[in-house]
């Protein structure tokens, strides 16, 4: 079982990427992404190869450090609900 990054965009939507063999990694991918994600400002790590519903995150960047262990579900209901300042 592998790993993949998933970005978060402020409204909730999300895309993923990265899939890698360890959550290492996907982290050092994350580091050096660049520009191209730049609507996807907030970064986490899931196990790759889930069903949607069974989703969770392994490893989250700020300022979603809370959310670690929770549901992508429950990630998009907060963004969605939120106003968070994009570091």
């Amino acid at each position: 079982m592998g790993y993949q990054a998933i970005l978060f965009a402020p409204g909730g939507d999300y895309v993923t990427d990265y899939h890698c063999d360890t959550v290492k990694e996907v982290i050092e991918q994350l580091e050096n992404k660049g520009s191209r994600w730049l609507f996807y400002p907030f970064e986490a790590v899931i196990l790759d190869k889930l069903p949607s519903s069974r989703r969770r995150l392994v490893d989250v960047a700020p300022p979603l450090e809370e959310f670690k262990g929770k549901a992508v579900s429950t990630v998009q209901r907060y963004l969605e609900q939120s106003i968070i300042e994009i570091p």
